[in-house]
């Protein structure tokens, strides 16, 4: 059940897509705006799964990150705020006798990033992230730091994560960065060198060594430092200059468009012979994958750039022999996918840093194009493929977010292509596949698109929702999270804290309503949730209501006692309320699953078993009603 099936375009289609911000734009403004004097407001920024870990860190590390009014604004927690936070143990001690342990999920430019920024700011710092983000290297930085007077260990294996920091101290004013790996180590020593400057009273230096990849990335993070008040000038082809004097300081930024994202629907119009126009990009956009229009146009597809957005019209695919993509990797499977169709032979080169991203790239790509009977050739730094005709297969995505979207495209052309774990595209485009079906490509998953899991407070309501997300290639909301984040606070204690239980409430109605018309998601709901009437019924629009049960004393058995739950620093209100709610949680839900004695896959197994059961009967009884 975890596959979703495109289903291809029976003839080409005129259609206007619209994407989310820019992921690369959107990290670079956070941690600017954490560098900033003042408060910053970031316009337009992606709500992913990288951005929202990077928003996570910077609250630990004790920034202010909250959604609001469309817009994250990122300001310093005040002293008083501070000091409660640490009274309750929700922010560590400045001198750094307890470790700030930030957890970068898997974005890898997140963990880069932070390690620079890290080594401004006193205490200690252990930067870690899931079992992915520890095969992504970072051993060009941290020895260019440990070079300019930086503490950094390694906790597990040499030149990768988790890592420890236990300095603020650097001292050198020339950083020298190997630009061969990543363009993102560049960037990293780039947007602290302002502050470094600062505190060394003179103008700092980077210095990259070798051929530098993706130099598009690393111009982003110019401009984007320039929009934040600091202006930097190449001295040489290999050299940058930050001048001392220069402080961050920009009240409103606004994020571009994603060119990574909008690439996908160019790569459709040319493969189906459709028009699509995506907006809102900037046709001038610095981002790297710009140059993927350029990619298109030399097939001979023609590209109108407007003022807010830019069309591609479909006339086919074509081989181009060799292909330099050295500047937007990125979109190497995208064009990969494309040569496939194409009747001829394309060689790519530049190619070296997609053996080390969210997998080994080119393998997978290689892997995925074998089983559609395409024939590729690649070596450390090369792909080429022997273009002709694909045919439909079951495609693994490798936890990539790329390999889900790139081969999405090859779906609008080839019945039954399916897609293994699209939840995957979380990442940096949560809303690809609604997307996709604004650009007339439709698809197909077993029912339900929504499902909800109600219940008391250590019910298993997350750990239910987490596996059952990823067996039915879903994505997992969990409302609690999400409420936190709204709040720029650490967690549900801190609002109750700090706020009060009315604001809690109040956000959770909002986060409610937001998922009125939510689909492809299983939501994991906080136990009090029922009873607003208002926030139930905004939950319950076009979704499967579950309600997940345990016994009180099972309940507290578990939770014990968590302080770091508002209700159990009160049993006998636990007790009141568990009585009051139960008669609702009965009410909404359409059937009653016990989690007493039951291990997690168990239990995801029967919930599977009855939604197949009951889809199947809500089939037939809708085939005899047509009958009649």
């Amino acid at each position: 059940m975890n596959v979703l099936e495109i289903q291809p375009l029976t003839q080409p289609v005129q259609a206007t897509v619209s994407i989310p911000g820019s992921k690369s734009y959107t990290l670079r403004a956070l941690l600017l705006a954490a560098l900033s004097c003042g408060a910053v407001r970031i316009h337009n920024a992606l709500l992913s799964d990288d951005t929202r870990a990077m928003s996570a860190c910077l609250r630990k590390l004790g920034k202010q990150v909250k959604y609001e009014n469309q817009a994250l604004a990122v300001s310093d927690f005040s002293d008083d705020l501070k000091h409660e936070l640490r009274r309750h143990d929700l922010l560590s001690d400045e001198d750094g006798r307890d470790p700030v342990v930030l957890d970068v999920d898997l974005s890898a430019a997140s963990m880069r990033f932070l390690i620079a920024l890290c080594c401004l700011l006193p205490g200690t710092q252990i930067l870690q992230g899931r079992e992915g983000l520890n095969k992504r290297p970072v051993a060009d930085l941290v020895d260019s730091l440990q070079r300019m007077g930086a503490k950094i260990e390694y906790l597990d294996r040499p030149g990768y994560p988790p890592v420890q920091i236990s300095s603020e101290t650097l001292t050198g004013a020339n950083a020298v960065i190997s630009g061969e790996t990543s363009s993102q180590y560049a960037s990293a020593l780039l947007m602290i060198a302002p502050v470094l400057a600062e505190r060394l009273g003179q103008n700092v230096t980077l210095k990259i060594t070798g051929p530098l990849l993706s130099r598009p990335y690393l111009e982003m993070t110019r401009q984007t430092m320039a929009n934040f008040g600091v202006a930097t000038q190449w001295e040489s082809e290999h050299r940058i200059c930050i001048p001392q004097g220069s402080r961050y300081h920009q009240p409103d930024y606004a994020v571009e468009a994603d060119a990574s994202s909008a690439a996908y629907f160019f790569a459709l119009a040319a493969l189906t012979g459709s028009a699509i126009t995506v907006q809102p990009v900037n046709p001038a956009s610095a981002q790297a994958d710009m140059a993927f229009l350029t990619i298109l146009e030399k097939m001979g597809n023609p590209v109108v750039r407007h003022e807010h957005g830019i069309t591609v019209t479909g006339t086919g695919i074509r081989p181009l022999g060799h292909v330099d993509m050295r500047h937007c990797p990125d979109q190497a499977q995208t064009l990969a996918v494309l040569a496939a169709f194409a009747d001829g032979e394309t060689y790519m080169t530049g190619l070296q840093s997609l053996r080390v991203k969210e997998t080994d790239r080119l393998a997978a790509v290689c892997a995925e194009l074998g089983k559609m009977g395409i024939h590729t050739e690649a070596t450390a730094d090369t792909l080429r493929v022997y273009g002709g005709r694909p045919h439909a297969a079951i495609v693994d995505t490798y936890g990539d977010h790329r390999m889900a979207m790139a081969f999405a495209v090859a779906g609008a052309q080839l019945p039954g292509l399916k897609i293994r774990n699209p939840q995957v595209v979380s990442k940096t485009f949560p809303t690809f596949w609604q997307a996709l079906r604004q650009a007339g490509v439709q698809t197909r998953r077993p029912e339900p698109d929504k499902i909800v899991l109600v219940g008391f407070m250590g019910s298993g309501k997350s750990a239910l929702g987490k596996l059952l997300a990823e067996e039915l290639g879903m994505q997992f909301m969990d409302m609690d999270a999400d409420i936190v984040q709204r709040a720029g606070c650490n967690s549900v204690l801190e609002i109750f804290t700090l706020q009060g239980e009315p604001v809690f409430r109040s956000l959770e109605q909002q986060c409610a309503e937001s998922l009125e018309n939510a689909c492809e998601v299983v939501i994991a709901t906080g136990g009090g949730v029922v009873m607003n009437n208002v926030a139930m019924a905004a939950l319950c629009r076009n979704a499967r209501v579950l309600f997940l049960d345990a016994s009180l004393e099972t309940i507290l058995e578990r939770v014990g006692l968590d302080l770091n739950r508002p209700l159990m620093r009160h049993v006998d209100r636990v007790r009141q309320l568990y009585s009051l709610r139960q008669p609702l949680y009965h009410a909404y839900a359409e059937k009653r699953f016990s989690t007493e004695n039951q291990a997690p896959e168990r239990l995801v197994e029967a919930v599977l078993a009855y939604l197949a059961g009951s889809v199947a009967g809500r089939r037939e009884s809708l085939e005899e009603a047509v009958s009649v």
